[in-house]
Parts: structure tokens; sequence; C-alpha cells
């Protein structure tokens, strides 16, 4: 018999690797969960937080001190543009972009993770990976010296520059960086006027974001140089001549902490399972981080694989669940990166043609509310929606789409949720019967057998104190018997009959 070390080894402990970590330790699968650095970056690659994780974090009782650390903003920007997507119609009780450094969001990761009992095991690196069946040895290097761990999955997170990716062979295609943006954490003392965040210009496009402690992160696309290689480290100066040609001034530029490049290289990975190994977040996917979406579909990567994972290890469920993970959500990262590219020619159009094009977008943004909310719910990736097992779409529009965050009224004892987002569980399936227990959900499921798997809850809808939804939304959920939610909070089902609920775990696990 094998001896593991561990039932699943994660590569990379920034926030994929730590989420995914929690989840699956919540579900009680066994994780090791290494990082080579040796302390968690003190510079923040990103600061946006959307709707869509917002709520997974609200799930797990993480949204309000994110919120409390964060600054909301009810709108967002496409491609830099002057006219903002409306994010407060949103179908969430999340109808906003969260601004919060991602080394604060990383924070309060690991400080779940600890608390399920987990730690992050820094200054290992591995080095290689040798696949067997039923097993998957990792070479490990750390100050300790060479070692090898063996677990029955490895996934990788750890960035683009994946070793897991490229030891499992999985081919990385797409396109190599064009263009370049200049970005620092500085001081301004003579910031955008109004606090302006955005920018735009024959010359370029500039953004700034407010930090803590009275500082900006500045992004510049300066379009005289973008397609030039930059000095590395990029010297204070380049950055600031840069930005004044852009805006015509330097902003009063000081005290750099951090100056940086970012490129628009686009790829992403074949698949996202090569037998027993898995990718997730950058590893997976890269593109340039316009809109935000960077860290939030890596942690949507993770929510989405833990459970299958959890399923496979604790339940037995059929390995090809797994390939359902790639299936899903490599669709998904296609989707943003055809968005990014869109979002980055426009930025990088340049001259008079290319100022006039993005104004024009402007002008459509403001004049059609339809597309300004259709980019806003897939930005807010609120918009996900996966087909049924075969491929192809479902009629009911509810099935395969996150399900919103449904109030209930209160039972006669005081027991029971009070929202959909509270009867979420790690690795579990959710069977809400709408009709106050008239069908007799948790009879059906501890007949099945599935108690292990699902839990039933028998609540009574509240009219009217739903996130917001359009007419038809609200109509149909209204009228719902009953509904059989994903671990990731996904709408698996809607019917009258929790036997055929079941029947939708059993063909989706067995």
């Amino acid at each position: 018999m094998t001896d593991f070390d561990t039932d699943v080894l994660i590569v990379g402990a920034g926030p994929v690797g730590t989420w995914l970590a929690a989840e699956l330790l919540a579900g009680g699968v066994g994780v090791r969960l290494l990082e080579a650095r040796t302390e968690r970056s003190a510079w923040s690659r990103g600061f946006t937080v959307q709707p869509r994780t917002l709520e997974l974090f609200d799930t797990r009782g993480l949204a309000d001190p994110l919120l409390s650390a964060g600054q909301s903003v009810d709108s967002w920007h496409f491609a830099l543009g002057q006219t903002r997507l409306d994010f407060t119609g949103l179908p969430t009780r999340f109808a906003s972009v969260l601004l919060n450094p991602q080394v604060r969001t990383e924070e309060l990761m690991e400080r779940r993770l600890l608390a399920l009992g987990g730690e992050v095991t820094r200054g290992c690196r591995v080095t290689g990976l040798r696949q067997f069946p039923g097993r998957v040895e990792a070479l490990t290097d750390s100050p300790a010296g060479p070692g090898r761990l063996t677990a029955r999955y490895v996934v990788g997170c750890d960035g683009a520059h994946s070793t897991v990716r490229t030891a499992s062979g999985i081919p990385f295609t797409g396109t190599e960086t064009i263009t370049t943006t200049l970005t620092a954490d500085v001081v301004l003392d003579a910031p955008p006027p109004g606090g302006a965040p955005i920018l735009s210009c024959e010359a370029g496009v500039l953004l700034t974001i407010p930090l803590p402690e009275g500082r900006h992160m500045v992004g510049v696309i300066d379009h005289a140089t973008m397609h030039r290689t930059p000095p590395s480290p990029v010297p204070f100066a380049h950055l600031r001549a840069a930005v004044e040609r852009v805006a015509g001034s330097d902003l009063g530029m000081r005290d750099p902490r951090r100056t940086a490049t970012v490129g628009d290289a686009g790829k992403l990975a074949e698949t996202y399972r090569s037998g027993r190994v898995l990718l997730a977040g950058d590893a997976a996917h890269m593109h340039y981080p316009m809109g935000g979406q960077g860290m939030n579909l890596g942690v949507q990567d993770a929510h989405n694989m833990a459970w299958r994972l959890t399923a496979v290890l604790r339940a037995g469920a059929a390995s090809r669940v797994l390939d359902d993970y790639s299936r899903e959500r490599r669709q998904v990262g296609a989707a943003v990166l055809d968005d990014v590219r869109a979002q980055v020619a426009l930025v990088t159009a340049a001259g008079l043609d290319g100022f006039t094009l993005r104004r024009r977008f402007d002008t459509l943004l403001a004049e059609h509310p339809a597309l300004n909310h259709d980019l806003a719910a897939r930005l807010s990736q609120l918009g996900v929606r996966y087909g049924t097992l075969d491929g192809s779409d479902h009629s009911d529009p509810r099935i395969g789409a996150r399900a919103p965050d449904l109030a209930f009224t209160a039972a006669p004892d005081g027991e029971g949720p009070r929202r959909l987002f509270e009867t979420a569980r790690p690795g579990r399936f959710a069977l809400l019967d709408f009709t106050g227990g008239r069908l007799h959900a948790g009879r059906a499921v501890a007949g099945a057998g599935l108690d292990g798997l699902v839990d039933t809850a028998a609540v009574t809808p509240a009219p009217g104190a739903h996130p917001p939804m359009d007419q038809d939304q609200a109509t149909a959920w209204s009228t719902a018997p009953a509904a059989l939610i994903r671990p990731d909070g996904h709408t698996a089902w809607i019917g009258d009959d929790p036997g055929q609920a079941l029947d939708t775990v059993k063909s989706l696990l067995f």
C-alpha cells in the first residue's frame, strides 16, 4: 500500500492556493500548501474584488471584514473608458466593486486557513513531478535540502510561469507581450482633479487608484513608448516622463516604493487537468489585468475545483468530475481572455483615430443601458453560467447560473437559514424545499443514502426581500417548488420531485 504525505498537494500560496486549501480542509480533505517565497509579498499585484467573489466570501462569513477594510465603488470601467459600467442594477447584495490591496485579501484568507488547522510551508520550491497510477510524487527543494512528497493529487497554483504546469507537460499557448504598462506605488501631491481615476487622451491612458497611507497606485500606457521594452528595474524618471507625456504633468509624483511593468501577454492552458495534476489561477490562464478580473477568476477556479476534489476523495465520485472542472472553468477563462484582449485593443489604439474610437465606445455605453448592464455582468463574473453535462444549454436560464441569495421567512422556532448563502457548506450540495417541508426532501436524501453529500432545508421564501432581480427572475424563483444548489453556488436542478434532484447529484458525481 502506498503511503501518502497528503491527499492534495497545493503548490503556490497566493489567494488561489490559499482559498483552495481552506475549502478542502473544511471538506475533510488532507492538504499540504507549499510556497517558494519565504514570506508573503508586501506588494499588491491587484486591488479589485468583484461581486461574485464577494458572494463566495459571504458564504464563508468573510464578506463583512473585507468590506470594512476596503472601499466599495458602485461603477467600474471597461477598457479604462470614461463612461462607467453601472453595477447598481446587478442581481446581488454586493452591487459594487471592492478596492482593497490584494495583500489584505490574502491575509484574510490565510487567517481562515489557519483557523481550519491548515498552514503554509514557506521557502519550499517544487522542482519536478512524477505521475504514477494512483499518486503523484513532487520533488522539492528547501533550506533543509532536496525532498520528495507523495500525494493523491497535485494542484498548481504557482502562477504564469508554473513549474507544475511545465512538469506535467500541459501546453500553455496564446500571445506574447506587445504592449507594456508602467506601474508604481507612489505619493501624488497633485492627483487628478476631482479624484478622476482615469485619464484618456491621444497620448495614452493613465490610471490612478488610491491606496492606504495617502498613496496611489499609478499605471500608465504611454503610446509613445508602450511597444518598447523598458529598463529593468524601471527607473523612476522613466515612469515620471511617461506620466507627463500622457497627463501633461507628473501629478507631483514622489516617494516610489516600487516601479514595475505589466505586459499584455494572454495565454491559456490546453487543459486544466492532466491525470492527477490540476491547474488553477494564473497557472491555467494569464492575461493583462484589465478590469481587475485575475484574482477573482482564480479564486472561482479554486471554488469550483474544491468540491469536486472533495467528492472524489471523500465520496468516491468518478474521476471524470475533475474533467468537468477543466471543461467548465477553461470556457470561463477563454471568455475572460477574449474580453481582456478587446479592452486592450481599445486602450492601445493610438493617435486621434484611437482616441475617437474610445470616445465612440463611451457614447455607446452611455446610450445603450442593456450593453452597459451586459458588460457589468461579465466583469462582475455574476453572469457565468455552466451548460448541462452534455455541453448544451438548458432551456431554463436558471440552470447552470449562480443562485441568487434568496431571503427566507424565519421558521416558527427561529431555527433555519434566513438566506440561501447561509445554506452553503464546503463540499456539500443544498436541496432547498421552498414549500416549507411539504416535499419531504430530507426523507428522500436519507432514503437515497446521500446524507454525506446533500444538506436539506425546508424554507419559505420571503417576498420582496431578495437581492435585486428583474421581474422575470423574481417571478421564476418565486414559483420554484425546490432547487438543488451545487457546492459552488450554481443551480443544478429545479422542480417538485426530490428524487429527480438526487438523480441529478448522482449523474454529476458517479
